[in-house]
């Protein structure tokens, strides 16, 4: 570098010529140093290490030497610049703070009495700050994830502070929302929160060190809307009160579902704020079991499912749940005699609602209904057939099945049929069981014993199985002897004293249990107490023990050896009891009985919990 020199005026010094005093000024120059500018090393992100060398100070110590720089050319000192120790010869002055990938204008300089002086320029770029934005990924309608590399050419600069930041218009800065992911070099990954739905975000990368803030490229991505994709099925299993709607979930709309179900109502368009249920979270198919609703409505239905960006619907379905009507049909009658007749019902649909009573009504009107003479035979949806018992001979009655259930009672198709005329030989019970009469002197007896299990209305008589609990009986019961049904079949059932009593009549219409004194009739016939029982008994060994003494059954009544029951089973083969009708007190009866032993009726009165046999005369 040419040196240059500055000129100063020193001193006065007078001169005397002529005999005259002359002042003269003398002038003295100051040279400024000599300094070249060196080449950068140690080039980073932020610092550089530049310097000079000061070959001469051109006989003026050099007060201040250094670099300054700039962004632009030609830097001065009045620009930044660094201030070494005095002196000449070479040094070398660190330059921080710098800014990433930027280039910079430098020189060294040198100042001493002369002045300063400046080397030639030098020009260096700092190395780049790597700093990449990472693509968004798990975009859901609220939330996503992204994040940023930080892969560094350098060593020297420290990262504070580094993350990302996004808003809804591009090139975010961090005054806008950001998040923190610790500090120094490396990758990272940001969870962006609180988005909204269906917008489109930017995001970039970014990094703070103690120069400032770098970016990184931006990154663009829209949200997910938030609307869940959902079906609704059609409806099942359709009734008067419930029905089953099913649902999928294929999308979550990119939130988490927390609630799903279907909702209903009599109008379109359902909501939660209408009925619902809830069936769970998350996507899939599910279904739902409706209750409470009115028979023959038509309902809106709708799933649902909700999850932070608000309630999505699916598709809307409608049906209607059923009337309660039971479809039926009444069959044919049959098996038709002076008093009973057989036929039937078939349950072509419950309606909607479950059956918990069916059976036949009957009248001599038109269109019976429940309130006449009705006979049930059970509950469910299947086919059913009974027997109508104590009809009048040469009558014609309508039939109707019916079906009732929880919205009412429905009816089947009206048939009529017509009785025919009574044998007078012959009874029926309201079982359809069948006995032959017998005429003893002016009395009209059954020549079998009863085996009906209904009282004449058509209630059920207590079948008591249980010796124990028959001992404790108050009310009316059968049982057949030690249980065997083939005993029933033989000797007829046995019954309690109560089920003689009973209001209801155990005889079939027009008969009835005798009492104390028409036995006593009965006896006298036979001619009396000592001699009527052969008279009345079966004869041979078939079902009498032996020697079964004086049976001829002459009267044509045909008693058999069916025993009783109390407890326990007692004397098949070689007793049997008759039950009267007349009380010997409200838990006692008259009876009549016979063994194999003996020729006589014996009369005897015992506790109404005993089973005895029943022959019954006609009114």
């Amino acid at each position: 570098m040419k040196n240059q020199s500055v000129t100063v005026i020193r001193r006065i010094v007078p001169l005397v010529v002529l005999g005259i005093l002359i002042s003269c000024a003398t002038e003295e120059t100051y040279l400024k140093p000599i300094i070249e500018t060196t080449e950068v090393s140690n080039l980073t992100e932020s610092s550089v290490d530049a310097g000079g060398l000061i070959s001469s100070d051109e006989g003026n110590i050099v007060t201040s030497r250094g670099v300054c720089w700039s962004l632009n050319p030609n830097p001065t000192i009045k620009d930044s610049t660094t201030i070494d120790a005095a002196g000449t010869g070479s040094f070398i002055s660190k330059l921080s703070g710098l800014t990433p990938s930027t280039t910079y204008f430098i020189r060294a300089y040198a100042t001493n009495k002369g002045g300063t002086s400046y080397g030639l320029q030098v020009t260096f770029t700092t190395k780049t700050l790597n700093l990449t934005s990472v693509p968004a990924y798990f975009v859901m309608a609220t939330t996503a994830m992204t994040g940023g590399v930080i892969a560094s050419n350098g060593d020297s600069i420290s990262i504070t502070a580094r993350g990302v930041c996004w808003n809804t218009f591009p090139n975010p800065t961090i005054e806008d929302s950001i998040s923190k992911n610790g500090v120094g070099k490396g990758s990272f990954n940001s969870i962006l929160s609180g988005l909204k739905p269906q917008t489109t975000y930017f995001v970039r990368a970014y990094v703070t060190n103690s120069v400032g803030t770098n970016y990184g490229n931006e990154i663009s991505f829209t949200t997910q809307d938030g609307i869940v994709d959902l079906t609704t099925s059609a409806a099942s299993s359709i009734r008067t009160s419930t029905a089953t709607i099913g649902g999928n979930i294929t999308d979550d709309g990119g939130d988490l579902v927390t609630n799903r179900g279907i909702c209903w109502s009599t109008n379109q368009n359902p909501t939660i704020e209408n009925s619902y249920l809830a069936s769970g979270h998350s996507i899939g198919s599910y279904s739902c079991y409706m209750f409470g609703l009115t028979a023959n409505t038509t309902y809106y239905c709708r799933t649902f499912a909700t999850n932070g960006v608000g309630t999505s619907y699916g598709n809307e379905i409608n049906f209607n749940t059923m009337n309660g009507i039971v479809n039926l049909t009444t069959s044919s009658a049959s098996s038709i005699t002076s008093t009973s007749l057989s036929t039937g019902g078939t349950i072509i649909s419950d309606g909607g609602a479950t059956i918990t009573d069916m059976g036949l009504c009957w009248s001599i009107s038109q269109n019976p209904t429940i309130s006449d003479a009705k006979k049930s035979c059970g509950y469910g949806s299947s086919n059913f057939s009974t027997v109508i018992s104590n009809l009048t001979p040469l009558t014609t009655y309508y039939i109707r099945t019916y079906a009732t259930n929880a919205i009412g009672t429905s009816y089947g198709n009206q048939i009529n049929s017509t009785t025919i005329e009574a044998d007078p030989s012959k009874v029926t019970d309201i079982d359809g069981n069948e006995y032959a009469t017998v005429k003893i002197g002016n009395q009209l007896w059954m020549a079998s014993n009863l085996k009906t299990t209904k009282y004449r209305n058509g209630d059920l008589i207590a079948n008591v199985t249980n010796n124990a609990v028959w001992q404790t009986l108050s009310t009316g019961a059968w049982c057949d002897f030690d249980n065997s049904t083939s005993n029933g079949i033989t000797y007829g059932h046995l019954y309690n004293g109560y089920a003689v009593s009973d209001s209801r009549n155990i005889a079939p219409t027009g008969w009835h249990v005798p009492t104390d004194a028409e036995w006593e009739e009965l006896v006298t016939y036979l001619g009396g107490a000592s001699v009527a029982g052969g008279n009345l008994k079966e004869t041979g060994y078939d079902h009498w023990y032996s020697p079964n003494s004086g049976a001829t059954n002459e009267s044509g009544f045909t008693a058999l050896p069916a025993g009783f029951s109390n407890s326990q089973g007692w004397n098949l083969y070689s007793y049997t009891y008759f039950w009267s009708s007349t009380e010997y007190s409200s838990t006692q009866g008259w009876s009549r009985s016979l063994n194999n032993s003996e020729t006589s009726v014996d009369r005897v009165y015992n506790s109404k919990n005993f089973g005895f046999s029943i022959r019954c005369i006609k009114n």
